[in-house]
């Protein structure tokens, strides 16, 4: 009696394999994709996050100067009022805004009232921040003057301090007066010694003062400049990846 074998093949065809192959490859490459467009877009948006960040910095600064320039106390300096500046202590504009360049002047938001004047002295009340060579601004309502300080003495008392000048005053009132720091910087772009990890030297916004002292305020900035339209300023940054933010639009009221 003749034996019969009956077979049962069990598993995929290679036809069928190919195609599992294909399809499965297929999605990896999708997924691969849809990783990749994620990871540059997380990338791209914490760079931005990034930027704000560290540009908060430059913001404080830049945004305070703008705003302030001009500012002599309760003196409307749009006006140009009767400012006695016999020195030339004072630069010709008060604000100058440039590409990868700011100038501003403004009289110190803090400020101390006159008590009293005798001679070339006026006496002002408290503890206070001025130093020998500073140049201050004294200022009324209706008119201010600028005079480099010669020399500080505190009362005996302690309770009040003498100021002296280089130059004799010329203001003929000092009734309701005020005295502060004349505020004179310089933004500008320059760079630094140090290099990020792709080997590019890293350049700053630095600011200048009036006594030429220098301070680095924020790294990674290779360009700032200004949209004015004309009495807001927007301000751009761009840091080296060619990263543009608009950090502040700023009122001010000098030309």
């Amino acid at each position: 009696m003749p034996i019969i074998h009956n077979r049962k093949f069990v598993g995929a065809g290679l036809l069928e394999f190919m195609i599992s192959l294909f399809l499965s490859s297929f999605i990896l490459v999708i997924l691969f994709r849809y990783t990749f467009f994620l990871e540059k877009t997380f990338n791209v948006a914490a760079d931005s996050i990034g930027l704000m960040e560290k540009y908060h910095v430059a913001y404080g600064w830049l945004v305070k100067d703008i705003e302030m320039a001009g500012y002599l106390g309760c003196v409307n300096a749009g006006s140009r009022p009767t400012v006695v500046d016999s020195q030339a202590y004072l630069s010709s504009d008060w604000l100058i805004m440039k590409d990868d360049s700011l100038k501003t002047q403004y009289m110190s938001a803090e400020s101390f009232s006159v008590l009293n004047q005798k001679d070339n002295q006026i006496f002002i009340e408290g503890h206070h921040h001025f130093h020998v060579n500073d140049i201050v601004v004294i200022e009324t309502c209706w008119e201010a003057e600028v005079a480099k300080i010669q020399s500080i003495n505190q009362q005996s008392n302690g309770s009040k301090t003498a100021i002296s000048f280089y130059s004799p005053l010329t203001m003929q009132s000092m009734d309701d007066a005020a005295i502060g720091k004349l505020v004179q910087r310089t933004f500008f772009i320059k760079n630094t010694a140090r290099k990020n990890l792709a080997g590019e030297v890293i350049p700053s916004l630095y600011v200048e003062d009036v006594n030429s002292q220098q301070e680095e305020v924020c790294e990674n900035i290779q360009h700032f400049y200004f949209l004015n339209n004309p009495s807001v300023v927007t301000l751009i940054l761009e840091d080296l990846k060619h990263n543009r933010i608009e950090l502040l639009a700023a009122k001010h009221n000098v030309s």
